[in-house]
């Protein structure tokens, strides 16, 4: 129930981004194996062709109460997301672009696998 609140909160945010020209999003699970530790994991990518972010939103997208909707966000979402994926092992990594060629952002979920992959 937590991770789905995660994926919930992302594809959100991501339809926000796209908003009001629309855009496309792209949902995708895959397994995975982290290079660092060797310990396998899956994969939960959420994609957004929205307008980007900037390395300073980015960079601050985590914080509490960080927010750039204005008076209609908490700033809560994205802290809580990944205190949930945390609690679970995993972890979350961003990137965005703001170029006009290939704006958008990526989230990716990391989480420990329980079965063999």
């Amino acid at each position: 129930g937590e991770i789905r609140q995660v994926i919930s909160n992302l594809i959100g945010n991501a339809i926000d981004a796209m908003h009001p020209n629309g855009g496309r999003l792209l949902l995708r699970t895959r397994g995975t194996t982290d290079p660092l530790s060797g310990e396998k994991k899956v994969a939960i990518t959420i994609a957004d062709t929205g307008n980007g972010m900037s390395p300073e939103v980015v960079h601050n997208l985590f914080e509490p109460f960080f927010t750039t909707k204005g008076h209609s966000g908490t700033g809560l979402r994205l802290w809580i997301s990944q205190e949930i994926v945390k609690r679970h092992r995993g972890s979350i990594r961003v990137r965005s672009s703001q170029n006009p060629r290939h704006c958008g952002s990526v989230f990716i979920i990391y989480l420990p696998a329980s079965d063999p992959l």
